[in-house]
Order: structure tokens, then C-alpha cells, then sequence
């Protein structure tokens, strides 16, 4: 968790984001969304993360942010590989996109 709250920090706002969320409804990848209802470690309720874009939700607040290097998601993807939760050719496949 302390990982990821430092790579929100560093992530930059993205004023210019126009869609009403990154994660989009579409079929295939779409990226990594995290429910954090008890806000552990402080993070926001809801993380989207796609690409470089990412969705910090808390109720009503919303803030998108743009992740130069997609270095969340990166992160995101090899814990998920670490812990399990996919495979190394999902994520080659994700990363390959």
C-alpha cells in the first residue's frame, strides 16, 4: 500500500482528461481498478489505472492524474504477477497491447 500511495503522490494532475473515467467499457484490457473502502493506507476509496492515466475516487471528488512512465501500473501488474493473480503470459499479453 505505501508503494502505491507514493506513486499517486508522484503522479501529476491531468486537468485535460475528458472522459468521465480511464477505465473504459470496452471488452479486452482496460486496465486495474482498486476498491479501497476503508481507505488502508490513506489511498482513496477507488484507483483506476490505465496506461499513464489514472482515476483517484473519494465519494464525490475525483481527481485524474497522469502517471508519466505508467510506473503504477507497472507496479499494479508485477504484484499481481508476484501474488499470484495472473500469469507471466497475461502480463506479457497486457503489456504487449
Amino acid at each position: 500500500m505505501a508503494r502505491v500511495g507514493e506513486l499517486l503522490s508522484a503522479a501529476a494532475p491531468n486537468p485535460s482528461f475528458r472522459s468521465p473515467t480511464v477505465i473504459q467499457s470496452i471488452l479486452g484490457y482496460q486496465g486495474i481498478l482498486i476498491v479501497n473502502q476503508g481507505r488502508l493506507g490513506g489511498l482513496p476509496t477507488v484507483v483506476a489505472v490505465r496506461n499513464d492515466d489514472v482515476e483517484a475516487r473519494d465519494g464525490e471528488v475525483v481527481r485524474f492524474l497522469k502517471d508519466s512512465g505508467a510506473n503504477l501500473e507497472r507496479f499494479l501488474l508485477d504484484q499481481a504477477v508476484t501474488k499470484k493473480a495472473i500469469t507471466p503470459e497475461i502480463l506479457d499479453s497486457v503489456r504487449n497491447k
